[in-house]
């Protein structure tokens, strides 16, 4: 790597770029872009007032941290929930599968795959009558 392009690294970094826009626009890749800003330290703290204090990612709300412990991002599960009802769909979703429900054998896709085997409550309600009406027979 140049050292015109540590030097832009540096720079778009601190406005905020993320390390895949800033990949793309110097020719890099985004791990080397990363693990650059991770060796020197170039450390962007999104949500942060001038003083330096934590505020809330969905209303701005200055938060207050306990001592230990995760650090806040949200002053409370309204602003969490809103939040993410908002910007879900345009998360990435890498982790997706589809797999059949064992009820309706229907296809659904699942976000990171787990435990999960049916594509709603009411398939895994309407699974578990049916199965108790054969063994009650």
């Amino acid at each position: 790597m140049t050292s015109k392009q540590k030097l832009s690294i540096k720079a778009l970094r601190t406005i905020g770029w993320t390390y895949a826009r800033i990949a793309e626009t110097i020719g890099v890749s985004a791990d080397t872009v990363k693990s650059f800003c991770l060796r020197q330290k170039i450390i962007i703290r999104e949500n942060i007032d001038v003083a330096g204090n934590a505020l809330c990612k969905h209303c701005g709300k200055l938060l207050q941290q306990a001592t230990g412990g995760r650090v806040r991002v949200f002053c409370s599960n309204k602003c969490r929930y809103d939040w993410w009802n908002i910007y879900r769909p345009f998360l990435s979703k890498k982790n997706t599968a589809v797999i059949a429900c064992l009820h309706c054998k229907i296809p659904f896709a699942v976000y990171s795959i787990g435990s999960r085997k049916y594509c709603s409550i009411a398939c895994h309600a309407d699974f578990r009558r049916s199965k108790n009406k054969g063994s009650s027979a």
